[in-house]
């Protein structure tokens, strides 16, 4: 048996001819569920050491597993996420290929290990929001704006764009592609793939996107937005994510909530920031801030607020005095996006342009809070994020709650959406969180 090695080239791979066009996937359905080992026999021809990794996937797994699959559900998974040599002949790198193949009678033997997989793909955690995809080509011309087109195969996908700047898999330099994906039919296989710790989301087959826009972000480095539509082959679509309705699925299920945020603070709220980031980051949140835009960033910061679900800013006077915050602001307000206000500074109120700007927005005061008690605040935040994204006001026991739970203020944060910025600081759950200050903050 060869030995697995690192994993990375689920997430880089050469993705689907956009101009392919295939018959839709069907006859799994009719298939009886089976156990792991009987559903690759018919693999056996195929895939020669496919018995031993089956074997493999299944000791691993959790018993019981999570998300209350069985173990042959979880086994799956975690078989379609393992890599070995040679790497062409890993089972997702042969699947995808045959789920790509204009003749659908090579899936034929593919079907009881597909009526498996999908079964245990409907049971774990949806997600809704923003992920990534990479290539080491520049894809700008087969991907232009306004295509349509279709992903045949199984897509893997991190909800951290840092991963794919890894040296395993994109690194810094070259051509390169990366692909943004707004979609509502992502699952997260953390809890049951071989490799837990790239935060990994799988798209299932035959998902139809569209091209929003595209940006050249230099040093070789192109990002394609793209948004999800009406699903072809509605069988073939997973569940919609469920929405928010308690604080504990707030602090559980956070990738039900915001995927990225874009995070505002003003020039003194630096450190503040990088408290409030590192929390929502260990939350599942995406951050994005002004750092993580290297390349043409007003352009960039309007992409991303214009894209963004939720903008979060810690505001006082020097954010009040601020050209730069202003036009940001300014131009979230313009695009209808929700806005978290932070109050940061004591005994003040923001006046002129900002007071217009937050009348009728509740406003949250962290105007004590140092960073280093940042914890305590954070549930009043997760509220009213909860807030915006179910449109059901809190009640008051519920808002003393998570007061009491918060001894000192905290500033506010604005998320906006990352989707064409170049490198997201960390990992989140749907349109992802960005914060911008006033001046660039201190490299970490």
């Amino acid at each position: 048996m060869d030995t697995i090695p690192d994993s990375g080239k689920r997430f880089i791979g050469i993705l689907n001819d956009p101009n392919l066009m295939c018959m839709p996937i069907s006859g799994y359905q009719e298939c009886p569920l089976l156990s792991l080992e009987e559903s690759i026999q018919p693999l056996k021809s195929i895939l020669s050491d496919i018995e031993t990794y089956a074997h493999a996937s299944k000791v691993l797994c959790d018993n019981p597993p999570a998300d209350g699959l069985t173990r042959d559900e979880s086994a799956s998974i975690r078989l379609y996420s393992m890599e070995w040599y040679p790497t062409d002949k890993c089972l997702y790198v042969t699947l995808n290929e045959t789920l790509r193949s204009a003749d659908r009678n090579k899936l034929k033997p593919w079907f009881p290990y597909l009526k498996l997989i999908l079964t245990a793909l409907k049971k774990v955690p949806s997600f809704y929001g923003t992920v990534y995809r990479g290539v080491k080509l520049d894809l700008t011309k087969e991907y232009f704006q306004g295509k349509l087109f279709t992903w045949w195969g199984f897509s893997s996908c991190t909800t951290s764009v840092a991963v794919l700047q890894n040296d395993g898999f994109l690194g810094k330099t070259g051509l390169r592609t990366i692909f943004s994906i707004e979609t509502n039919s992502a699952v997260h296989i953390k809890n049951h793939t071989y490799f837990p710790m790239e935060e990994e989301v799988l798209l299932p087959p035959a998902i139809q996107f569209k091209v929003v826009s595209i940006l050249d972000t230099g040093n070789g480095l192109n990002m394609i937005q793209l948004k999800e539509t009406s699903p072809l082959f509605p069988d073939l679509a997973l569940p919609s994510p469920k929405k928010v309705s308690s604080m504990s699925q707030i602090s559980n299920q956070s990738s039900h909530v915001v995927t990225g945020s874009f995070v505002q603070p003003n020039t003194d709220d630096k450190d503040l920031a990088d408290a409030i980031i590192k929390e929502l980051e260990q939350k599942q949140y995406m951050i994005w801030t002004h750092e993580d835009i290297m390349h043409n960033v007003a352009e960039g910061l309007a992409h991303g607020i214009q894209n963004a679900w939720v903008v979060i800013c810690l505001i006082r006077d020097t954010y009040e005095s601020s050209d730069d915050c202003r036009r940001q602001l300014l131009f979230a307000d313009k695009h209808k996006k929700p806005i978290i206000p932070i109050i940061t500074m004591p005994n003040w109120s923001p006046t002129g342009w900002l007071e217009y700007s937050v009348t009728n927005i509740h406003c949250i005061k962290w105007d004590s809070v140092e960073p280093n008690n940042v914890t305590p605040k954070i549930p009043e935040l997760l509220l009213w994020l909860r807030t915006i994204h179910t449109g059901v006001k809190p009640n008051p026991k519920e808002v003393r709650a998570a007061r009491g739970n918060a001894p000192a203020p905290v500033t506010s944060i604005v998320p906006v959406s990352p989707t064409l910025s170049t490198s997201p600081r960390r990992s989140a759950a749907h349109s992802p969180v960005v914060i911008t200050p006033s001046r660039s903050r201190r490299n970490k």
